[in-house]
């Protein structure tokens, strides 16, 4: 059924676009509805996917947007000294916020006893574990000594020799990790219920743009045409993704979402992004997919300067935005932005815009 649901749909975009576009283009036509008749290797293409997204622990330079995916030994490693603090602490960093707060007496007998101990004074031992979390700095004086202390319980524990000092500074650092997320669990717990809404928020705002980033990455695999721009997906990565806000519903029970693109990118960027999501939405309803979201409606608002979102560096210079560029003084842009003097093909091709547009026309 999928397969006539595809045959229907490039049946349908063929006659349309024959009739609107030149001979040239025909070979375009074939080399799409190509793509859309070989879904099953299209999903197949998309389910091994390319070494870059799949090497464990790694990340390679210029792939930002592409998730980290720990191995397996790394993710009981983790666990492990999760275990670890949960059973040196009785789980009284998670039911009570009273164990995580050092009063600023305390805080600065330790201090000065740190400081003529040559750093090897600890504020607490194995019988009496605990750690600060009341002050912004998470890797403060306070929980370093902590951190020793918790290293030498767990090689201890595991019968690792406490003299393995590349372990040591593996669980240490697995250790703040853990710190920081027990911080930022502290805290919403601090602010209450509207604390805790507006971490879900952001958490859900994330899952967004992560999601609308593969989704655009995963048209360049069903598109030939399209596979030149998969280079600069992967550069902009998530963090060049434009985050978005709920806007109400709409008539047919889809949601609406508001969005700001980054004032530090070029409208043809934008451009590029906006016409990846319309070909993707396209392919989508041509298949007659019910699996996974359907595609939502993004409603711009125009870019805001100085919005504060973060600008990804080096980048190809027709890639940022002419004036925000040329507003950053010359030391901050050759220092922190880098813009690469390589220029960037920013267009989709013509007769794909007039395919893709006569083909939502007759869905």
């Amino acid at each position: 059924m999928e397969r006539d649901a595809q045959r229907l749909f490039v049946d349908s975009i063929t006659s349309t676009a024959d009739a609107v576009l030149e001979e040239g283009a025909s070979g375009v036509i074939r080399a799409i509805s190509a793509a859309v008749m070989d879904g099953v290797h299209v999903l197949e293409d998309l389910a091994k996917r390319p070494p870059e997204d799949t090497v464990e622990g790694t990340r390679r330079v210029g792939h930002r947007g592409i998730p980290r995916r720990r191995g397996y030994e790394q993710q009981m490693e983790s666990k492990r000294v999760r275990d670890r603090l949960r059973e040196l602490t009785g789980g009284a960093w998670e039911e009570s916020s009273t164990e995580q707060v050092v009063s600023d007496a305390d805080f600065e007998i330790f201090e000065a006893l740190w400081a003529s101990s040559g750093h090897t004074h600890r504020p607490c031992t194995a019988q009496n574990f605990r750690v600060d979390l009341s002050r912004c700095c998470v890797q403060s004086n306070f929980n370093k000594g902590a951190a020793q202390v918790f290293a030498d319980y767990f090689m201890t524990v595991e019968g690792i020799d406490l003299r393995d000092f590349g372990k040591r500074d593996r669980i240490i650092e697995l250790f703040f990790g853990r710190l920081k997320r027990m911080r930022s669990k502290w805290l919403r717990q601090r602010g209450g219920d509207e604390a805790e809404l507006g971490h879900r928020r952001q958490n859900i705002r994330a899952v967004r743009k992560n999601e609308l980033y593969h989704r655009r990455r995963d048209v360049t695999y069903m598109v030939p045409q399209l596979k030149k721009h998969r280079e600069l997906l992967d550069r902009i990565g998530t963090e060049g993704m434009s985050s978005d806000e709920e806007d109400g519903v709409s008539g047919d029970g889809t949601t609406i979402y508001k969005f700001q693109p980054p004032y530090w990118m070029s409208p043809d960027v934008e451009n590029l992004l906006q016409w990846l999501d319309l070909i993707g939405a396209a392919l989508k309803r041509s298949k007659q997919e019910t699996r996974g979201r359907n595609p939502c409606i993004r409603r711009r608002n125009p870019p805001i300067p100085n919005d504060g979102k973060t600008p990804v560096a080096g980048l190809p210079r027709n890639v940022y935005r002419r004036e925000w560029l040329a507003s950053l003084s010359d030391v901050y842009r050759e220092r922190e932005i880098a813009p690469s003097s390589e220029t960037c093909d920013l267009e989709i091709d013509p007769e794909i815009k007039t395919m893709v547009l006569d083909a939502t026309r007759t869905l």
